[in-house]
């Protein structure tokens, strides 16, 4: 039997008030990849839809990767469709329903809702907007690319398919777009010589409460898309600082030095699981 969902609008609309710290006039937004935990990272978009639709500030791109990749192109969608957060927050819900009630991968229930709830155009809509980081096999090596065009909606689910792939986890192997193989790459390519800043939504693993907290449930989705919109709340309206919501260029050189380390060796592993499956499961 379904739990009782939580009531979200109330509580949103009490706590998101005009930002008590210095915004700059336009920003960039950057989706890190949280797994699951993306539920926390859906109540942060929510909480800077409202303030962006309020003209606090607006938005010049979106980056995404991994699950962050979901959070982009619902949270661009969304306010350029001029929809409230209600409608925001319950779009990220029917994905959640795709994964939780019927079984779907993250990425699967993602690429299901884009394809039946935005318009034909949602490519045009996010192009120049959107910049989804994955990661390109070769038998040379593996590299980062940032994407930034999509040539139409298949084109954009079936980099969001990718974006969200892990091979063995998600995927028995590497997934086929336009002309090569990709899987996940982890990490967003940041634009370092951007003038405008970038905010960055970080993964909510550190996020002490919800630590150990990984099995869903009913009343999942209402319980971290409330923690985000309460730790947005902290830092726009109360001047706390979080790991999980700061500028880019507040991050310490050690992070991202520990960012590249991550994917080296993820994609150690995965060169290595592909030279397994290729020599012994032809």
């Amino acid at each position: 039997m379904d739990i009782e969902r939580i009531p979200i609008t109330p509580y949103i609309n009490s706590i998101i008030k005009k930002p008590t710290i210095s915004i700059p006039e336009k920003i960039n937004i950057s989706f890190t990849g949280a797994g699951l935990h993306c539920l926390y990272q859906f109540g942060i978009s929510g909480y800077l839809n409202k303030l962006i639709k309020n003209k606090y500030f607006s938005i010049n791109k979106c980056y995404g990767v991994s699950s962050g990749s979901v959070c982009a192109i619902i949270f661009l969608c969304t306010m350029y469709n001029n929809e409230s957060i209600e409608q925001m927050l319950e779009s990220y819900k029917k994905i959640y329903d795709l994964f939780y009630k019927q079984k779907l991968s993250l990425a699967e229930a993602a690429a299901k809702y884009i394809d039946d709830s935005t318009p034909n155009n949602i490519h045009e809509i996010v192009n120049g907007k959107l910049y989804l980081t994955v990661a390109r096999f070769s038998p040379t090596g593996i590299k980062k690319e940032s994407v930034s065009h999509f040539y139409s909606k298949k084109d954009l689910i079936d980099c969001v398919r990718v974006s969200c792939s892990v091979i063995y986890f998600t995927d028995k192997n590497l997934r086929k777009w336009r002309d090569g193989y990709y899987f996940d790459a982890f990490t967003s390519i940041i634009d370092t010589n951007d003038k405008i800043p970038t905010l960055v939504i970080d993964s909510p693993h550190r996020v002490a409460s919800f630590k150990h907290q990984l099995t869903p449930c009913d009343n999942y989705f209402d319980l971290l898309v409330i923690r985000g919109l309460y730790d947005a709340n902290k830092v726009f309206n109360h001047g706390i600082k979080l790991d999980t919501i700061r500028w880019h260029h507040d991050i310490k050189e050690t992070n991202d030095k520990n960012d590249n380390m991550l994917f080296i060796v993820i994609s150690v592993v995965v060169f290595i699981v592909v030279l397994i499956i290729t020599i012994f499961y032809k």
